[in-house]
């Protein structure tokens, strides 16, 4: 059996070509770590985590991990997750937070690719094989985007957005200009809205009101209010698909939603999960409760968002009205060289597209950059670390 070598933590920080500006955040850049699993024939596998927290504390948790489970066996996998979790104190209390999640997802892709790679495989065919190959796929703008909507976006290519209300809004008044503007320019679009949980109650069932009638072509409505119980109510009074994301940090909050019956749709990825054999068994109960699954890349083209979409497709649990969240796949600063097939608003995936190569250039420029102290904060203002006050209507 495929023993492993060596897996390595490789910190990288990379700019982003345009600033994200927000409301409560100014981003220049994201940070993140690139996992490397070496089998002892030298057949090597990839994953990463992105830096959703302090660089400092991510790095030290991730050594922490794989420091439990170098040098062992690939079908101990199963134990390497107890070692990793346990062992690094990630289930004291019973539940995996969202920092060991992250973690141990990241490590467990770079176990599955090198071990896929060792005997001819996708990383799908481990998981029962590809049975949707196809899904709609939305182009993430921003609202200062609308102006040039018809020159930015492809509308042959792209049949739906994604835009975020109040992440560079602070009223409901706000909102309803941005979507009149959606409107006038194209009243066919599919459009998903991530609130980010910015509503209250109140405003949820305000905007609803306003939003049928304006008759749009809404394919999801992402956390619109916080709270699972308002969110409940928010679905059972909406004719629009309820998305549910922020408060998905572990595989316990997803069970807990799914068994409050909280939304339709659960916005995952393998972070949220805590790693593919999770993500894969709980798309698996979503599917058969009858319930959708969207799936979020995380910036540019990525291992993290190939590897969840490639464990989304062999289940059920999406259908042709859930659409994906696809950023800039043209960006030149990316880890790997993949480019999905969009035609006609659906992306369409194969095994072929496991066999990415990975960007040497990059990863060793990117590299420097941390190496040179260089980090990216989530939350930061004017390169300083900072508190969000995230608006609340």
């Amino acid at each position: 059996m495929f023993k492993i070598k060596q897996i390595e933590i490789i910190p990288l920080s990379i700019p982003f070509k345009n600033k994200v500006t927000t409301t409560w955040s100014k981003r220049d850049g994201t940070t993140i770590f690139l996992i490397k699993t070496q089998l002892q024939d030298n057949t090597i596998g990839y994953g990463e985590v992105v830096g959703f927290f302090d660089s400092d504390i991510m790095l030290n948790s991730l050594k922490k991990m794989v420091n439990q489970i170098n040098f062992s066996k690939f079908k101990e996998v199963s134990k390497n997750f107890q070692r990793a979790i346990y062992n690094s104190s990630w289930m004291r209390t019973g539940r995996m937070n969202d920092l060991g999640a992250a973690c141990w997802a990241g490590i467990e892709t770079s176990l599955y690719s090198a071990f896929s790679k060792k005997i001819g495989c996708s990383i799908p065919d481990l998981f029962g094989g590809i049975l949707n190959d196809k899904f709609e796929v939305a182009v993430n703008i921003s609202h200062t985007d609308l102006k040039d909507f018809k020159k930015k976006i492809n509308l042959k290519k792209y049949k739906n957005i994604f835009i975020k209300l109040a992440k560079n809004h602070v009223s409901l008044n706000e909102d309803l200009k941005c979507l009149r503007s959606i409107k006038k320019i194209n009243k066919k679009i599919g459009i998903c809205l991530d609130v980010n949980g910015a509503w209250s109650i109140n405003t949820a069932i305000s905007a609803l009101n306003e939003i049928n009638k304006m008759q749009l072509n809404i394919k999801c409505i992402e956390q619109p209010v916080m709270e699972p119980i308002l969110l409940k109510k928010i679905k059972e009074q909406s004719k629009y698909p309820i998305g549910i994301n922020e408060i998905l940090n572990n595989p316990q909050s997803i069970i807990s939603n799914i068994l409050s019956g909280t939304a339709d749709i659960f916005v995952l990825d393998i972070f949220e999960c805590g790693g593919l054999r999770n993500m894969f068994f709980l798309c698996k109960t979503l599917e058969m409760c009858g319930l959708q699954v969207m799936c979020r890349a995380h910036g540019s083209p990525s291992i993290s968002y190939i590897t969840s979409l490639g464990i989304l497709s062999t289940t059920n649990a999406s259908c042709a009205t859930t659409p994906m969240q696809i950023y800039d796949f043209d960006d030149k600063q990316s880890l790997i060289n993949w480019k999905p097939k969009i035609h006609s608003g659906l992306i369409h995936i194969n095994d072929n597209d496991f066999n990415f190569e990975i960007n040497e250039k990059n990863i060793k420029l990117f590299n420097t950059y941390f190496r040179k102290g260089i980090r990216y904060q989530i939350y930061a203002n004017k390169n300083k670390k900072v508190i969000p006050k995230f608006p609340k209507y």
